[in-house]
Parts: C-alpha cells; structure tokens; sequence
C-alpha cells in the first residue's frame, strides 16, 4: 500500500473494506476508536513492520538451523545426524516429510534435507524432551554467547516462532506499546508482547557480527521508528 492514496475518500475507504474484509479490520478500527482512515493507516504499518521483520526473520532462521546442524552433525559425527539422533516421533516425521519434500530418493542430500526442515522442528529440539540426549551434549553449544538455562532458551525461541507465524499469516503483531504482539502465550493464555530487539538479540546469541548484518540488511531500524511513531504510540489495541 502507498502512504500516498488518499485514506478517507468514501469510495476507495468501501473498496479497502471489501477487499480487506471488515472482520480483518476490526482490531484496526476499534482502536482507531471507528476512524477507518487512521485504521487503514495502522494496518499499512503493520503491513511495512512485517516486511522488516521478515528480512530480520530470514537471517534468524538460517542461522539458528546451521548453527543446530554443525553441533548435532559434530556430536553424532556424521552428516545426516537425524538417523542416528534419538528424535521422537513428532521429529522423525518431519524429518520423513523433509526427505519426500525433497524427492524422497535412495539418497537426499542432507542440505536440502536441512533447509527443509522448519522452524518448528529446530524449536522443538530445545524441549525438556531433549534436555539430556541433545540439549547438554551439543546444542548448548550453538549459542556460544550467552549463558541461560535450556527452559529460558526454549521459550524464547517459541516466541519467535509464535511471532513469525503470525507474520507468515498475515496477522497483526502492532501492540501500540511499542512491542510485537505474538499472540497468545500457549500455556497461560495471557498476550504475548515481545521486544522488537528478541529477534536480533537471538541472533546474536549465536554470532553478533551476523546479528548486527542481520539489523542492517534489513533497515530494522525502521521497524522501531514506525513502532514508536505517534500514530502507533497513541492507540490501544
């Protein structure tokens, strides 16, 4: 959407409404207190931060996934480490799906077998589950810069991961507090609100000089300008 249309024409307001649908912009518009001109305006923001937070999301994941994958393929010393680590059975189907992604041959390569694998999957390896046969072994060792117990780790990383399924969707994660709305925490059902700086700050857990790339590639810093921009500051979602 561009900055420049002009929001409170009737005609193009209607269009937008249709198009968008009422239902989608009903947080929107309740917290522009029924201006749909300012909620158009909320929803484009939401719209750009998201674009931002993509790119940020993009170098988060890649490198989450290779950091796991050398200290896993270390440990078990081998590349496709999946057939010799003990994964459960939520795991090892997604690992089944992975390799029939990819062709589902004799051979896959294990590259493209790990690029396939979805966040979900590196998430879930930081579970209680896997506390002692994965956690304390090798995957501690894939955030060389910072010293936190595997519970504060898993759940920072659910929070991301809760966050970047609301971007993939669409959905909105402006709070007006100048923080990112996740959505709902899965066990007390209470909101979860992030920092923007939990991205990059994950990354950098693992490399810094990648994180402090990551923020520039991606002109972060414009996704804290917009999250505290008055518009933004000055509503209630």
């Amino acid at each position: 959407m561009s900055a420049k249309l002009e929001w409170g024409l009737g005609p193009l307001t209607e269009k937008l409404q249709k198009a968008l649908s009422r239902e989608r912009l009903g947080r929107y518009v309740k917290a522009a207190k029924g201006d749909i001109a300012i909620a158009l305006k909320l929803y484009e923001i939401n719209i750009q931060i998201s674009q931002v937070l993509h790119g940020v999301l993009h170098g988060y994941e890649i490198v989450l996934r290779n950091a796991m994958h050398d200290q896993l393929k270390a440990h078990f010393h081998q590349e496709n480490w999946y057939d010799r680590a003990p994964l459960e059975s939520t795991q090892l189907d997604m690992v089944t799906k992975a390799e029939q992604n990819c062709g589902g041959s004799v051979y896959v390569p294990v590259g493209k077998v790990i690029a396939e694998l979805s966040l979900g999957f590196w998430t879930g390896l930081t579970a209680a589950r896997y506390e002692q046969s994965l956690w304390v072994p090798c995957l501690r060792r894939a955030f060389p810069n910072v010293k936190l117990p595997r519970q504060r780790m898993h759940a920072s990383l659910n929070d991301i991961k809760s966050l970047r399924n609301r971007i993939a969707h669409h959905e909105r994660i402006l709070t007006g507090n100048g923080k990112l709305y996740a959505g709902l925490h899965p066990n007390r059902r209470t909101e979860l609100a992030l920092p923007p700086e939990t991205v990059p700050n994950c990354i950098g857990w693992i490399c810094q000089d990648t994180a402090d790339w990551v923020k520039t590639t991606s002109g972060f810093q414009n996704c804290l300008t917009l999250l505290n921009c008055p518009l933004v500051k000055n509503v209630n979602f």
